[in-house]
Formats: C-alpha cells, sequence, structure tokens
C-alpha cells in the first residue's frame, strides 16, 4: 500500500490532499466519490470497459457471450417489480449508496434497503427458475 500511495501522492498534490479527503463527514466524501466515479464513467466506453476486464486482475468477464448475458440479465430484471428493479439497478449494477438512491428516488433509505434485498432475493429465486430449465 505505501508504495502505491508514494507513487500516487505527487500526482494527486501530495498528502495534503489525503489529509482533506480524510477531514470530510461521510456524506461530503461520498458525494466527492461520486462525482469521481461520475467523471470516471463519462470517459469510458463499451470496448474501453472490456479492455479494462481483461487487464484487471480481480474482474474477469463471463465466459458466455456477452449478448447472451445481456439477455439473461433483462429477462431477471424484467420480473421484478418497477420500484426493485430501479433500486437494483441503482445499488447493485450502478454502485450507488443506498442513501444517494432514496434521495433521487424520494423515500427512505429503509425502503431502499427493503426494496433492495427483495428485489435480490426475487432475482436469485428467478435465476435458480431458470437454471432449471436450461
Amino acid at each position: 500500500m505505501e508504495d502505491a500511495l508514494d507513487r500516487l501522492l505527487p500526482r494527486i498534490g501530495g498528502s495534503g490532499v489525503i489529509d482533506r479527503l480524510a477531514a470530510l463527514s461521510g456524506s461530503d466524501f461520498t458525494s466527492v466519490m461520486l462525482e469521481v466515479a461520475r467523471r470516471r464513467a463519462a470517459r469510458e466506453n463499451p470496448a474501453s470497459v472490456l479492455r479494462r476486464y481483461e487487464r484487471d486482475r480481480f474482474v474477469r468477464p463471463g465466459q458466455g457471450p456477452v449478448r447472451a448475458l445481456r439477455r439473461v440479465e433483462n429477462v431477471l430484471l424484467g420480473c421484478l417489480p418497477e420500484a426493485e428493479r430501479r433500486v437494483v439497478q441503482l445499488t447493485v449494477m450502478y454502485e450507488l449508496p443506498q442513501r444517494a438512491v432514496a434521495q433521487r428516488l424520494g423515500v427512505s433509505q429503509m425502503q431502499v434497503s427493503r426494496l433492495r434485498a427483495s428485489g435480490l432475493r426475487r432475482l436469485r429465486q428467478q435465476a435458480g427458475d431458470l437454471a432449471t430449465l436450461a
């Protein structure tokens, strides 16, 4: 970890940047991280995402054809009620924090948590049902 920090600190303005980030409240830090994620996502295109998956040591693309996997994903998400589908997409697929999703949808964070849990439970059930048909 120290080697990575030694390499990165000069590029981001020194250790003072880390100190200022560490001093932020949790919600302010989350806002900064969301903005960083948005800016990084804006630079991406499907080809660059696939190239990154190929070289990333932690994540590898599935072995199945991407279009077939996407169709299965769409079928599974289509089985969810609208509220559950939106919450699952935002919290799981787009990795937004539950608080941000709650604000975006105008509901409580507890409601987002419940919708996420019930949506994921329903997806697991539907995925199991699809697997038995195959």
